[in-house]
């Protein structure tokens, strides 16, 4: 049915302006087989004289008078003329008010009311949502939801007030459902009935382990005039909120989501966004606790650290759901092939253990990388970061001092912060000193007079921070190899001696170290044997069997074995001056 604008803009200003002494038409309820139907409306103006009904074929009029009803108690009318035409029809009520206005009431034809058309129906949880437009017709006070059933189509409810409603009364998440929504008036005509809105079903189509995916698939919302322009993917993992993980273009029907965690449940839904409006519809949820392969995401190599006596500490992790078929550390050399350490290959049902000590015989020769390999049940393969030991090594500087020089420490996971030089002395460790992170060198003096200082030991350790779960940083060391430096012989001989001077003593002097076998011997010119020593602090003082020998040049011997093995001879003349 229709409604006539301009009487009907009066009637809204009647119903107000009654207080100012109008006069208020009769409530116009409904037109049913061109029997029109009203309710009396009080007025206190003046007494009631008759009902006016007024019709016309054109919605615009203009409307004549069809009838002066003075029976108060009538509150109907029927039009014989209004069979097979299209009349539109509006009321007054006259009343003995001198001055005073009468309003019309809303102009109602003799149709059947307008549809209040659909504009989605949404699933959420087990009911289903649903909106629609407000039916034209002023007639309307109601509007009849149904649905279809194994039995047919059903009405399951009346609303009263509004324009939406939620059905828990269907089953959404098994099946589609289909509804209707039809005008009611107060005569019992109902509206023709628009094309019905179906619910779509979201089915979980497929879970691939080793993609770690899930394919859903869901029936097309075809129900909009102007179509759908996309479908919005959500999903949300082990109970928690929805999230749109991805968009499809409206003439899709199928998704795949990947990076699925193993054992986690996941839930789906389909939301159907309408071209040129913000209306949406929600398909039904589709779950599914996930049995995939388990990610490799956290493999990696935290640090490896030479201990004193030359092996290796290494340190590693992966992710305890990851499944793995077999795993390796790999060993190589600057610029050598990376190869397995036999002794940790791991295989079948995997554990790893995160540390470890080794014996390598390269740390002590130079830098030394390490890495992680691991192949997971699909068969992809993972490599870990590279971690690469410190080397150190010492020389011995022009100027009296030990020049020690190591290799970075190297690990990508890593940060090193600053490195602290050791010594070892009678088997202990001693601190020197620290450096910044960022040098590689330090140079150590020595005394050539202190003898401990001819053989010397150091090691640098490396301060580092490394990231930790969730970004936590942890604080770790690497300690280089061990680097000993010793310091060049010398045997310093003299060629001359005075008995009775100063240097009244021959014998050598010796720089670093104690000789293991000393030998000294003194001959005459002619051959003879004068003197003997076995004691590096024993030296001749120019006696000849008890008596000072001559002035003059003589000849020595001399051999000397180091506890190392190394062997001096030296031979050579000496002049003794009286």
């Amino acid at each position: 049915m229709m409604k006539h604008f301009i009487t009907g803009v009066g009637f809204l200003f009647s119903l107000s302006a009654n207080v100012m002494g109008q006069i208020l038409p009769p409530d116009f309820v409904c037109v049913r087989n061109d029997t029109l139907f009203w309710e009396a409306t009080p007025n206190t103006c003046g007494p009631f004289t008759s009902y006016l009904v007024f019709g016309s074929m054109e919605e615009e009029g203009p409307y004549v008078l069809l009838d002066d009803i003075t029976d108060p108690g009538q509150t109907t009318f029927f039009n014989p003329n209004g069979p097979g035409q299209i009349w539109y029809y509006y009321l007054e009520s006259n009343h003995d008010c001198p001055g005073l206005q009468a309003f019309a009431s809303d102009t109602l034809d003799n149709r059947i009311p307008l549809v209040g058309p659909l504009n989605f129906v949404s699933v959420n949880g087990d009911g289903v949502e649903m909106q629609w437009t407000a039916s034209e017709s002023p007639e309307v006070f109601a509007y009849i939801i149904a649905r279809n059933t194994t039995t047919g189509t059903q009405d399951i409810d009346t609303v009263f007030t509004g324009t939406s409603y939620t059905d828990f009364s269907a089953d959404p998440q098994n099946q589609s459902e289909t509804y209707f929504v039809t005008a009611l008036d107060r005569c019992g005509n109902r509206s023709l009935v628009d094309d019905p809105h179906i619910t779509t079903l979201a089915n979980i189509a497929n879970v691939d382990a080793c993609e770690r995916s899930i394919s859903i698939s869901w029936t097309a919302y075809t129900s909009w005039d102007n179509g759908v322009e996309r479908y919005d993917i959500l999903v949300s993992e082990n109970g928690g909120p929805l999230a749109v993980v991805g968009t499809v273009n409206g003439s899709a029907s199928a998704f795949t989501f990947v990076g699925v965690n193993d054992q986690s449940t996941y839930c789906f839904q389909v939301e159907a966004v309408e071209n040129g409006t913000d209306f949406r519809a929600r398909s039904s949820e589709a779950c599914e606790t996930v049995d995939v392969i388990g990610v490799l995401n956290g493999l990696r190599f935290n640090n490896a650290s030479v201990n004193l006596d030359g092996t290796v500490d290494l340190a590693w992790q992966w992710n305890a759901s990851a499944e793995l078929v077999d795993a390796s550390i790999l060993q190589s050399t600057m610029g050598g092939t990376a190869v397995p350490i036999p002794d940790y290959v791991f295989s079948g049902s995997l554990n790893p253990t995160e540390t470890a000590t080794f014996s390598d015989p390269l740390a002590n020769t130079g830098p030394v990388q390490f890495e992680l390999q691991a192949v997971d049940n699909c068969g992809d393969a993972y490599t870990s970061n590279l971690v690469q030991t410190i080397f150190l090594r010492g020389n011995i500087a022009t100027n009296q001092s030990t020049q020690l020089n190591w290799s970075a420490y190297q690990n990508d996971s890593a940060q090193v912060i600053s490195y602290e030089v050791y010594q070892i002395r009678n088997g202990l460790s001693i601190f020197l000193d620290e450096v910044a992170g960022n040098e590689l060198s330090y140079n150590v003096p020595f005394n050539p007079a202190d003898p401990n200082q001819f053989s010397s030991c150091f090691f640098v350790v490396a301060q580092l921070e490394l990231s930790g779960p969730g970004g936590t940083p942890l604080s770790l060391t690497s300690q280089s190899n061990v680097g000993c430096v010793e310091q060049a012989v010398e045997l310093f001989v003299p060629n001359a001696f005075v008995p009775d001077g100063i240097n009244r003593f021959f014998k050598p002097i010796l720089q670093f170290g104690v000789p293991a076998e000393y030998s000294l011997k003194i001959w005459d010119r002619y051959g003879q044997l004068l003197f003997e020593s076995n004691d590096i602090g024993t030296g001749w003082d120019g006696q000849q069997d008890g008596r000072p020998a001559p002035q003059g040049v003589y000849v020595y011997g001399i051999e000397l074995t180091r506890e190392g093995g190394e062997e001096i001879v030296k031979s050579g003349m000496v002049t003794l001056l009286r």
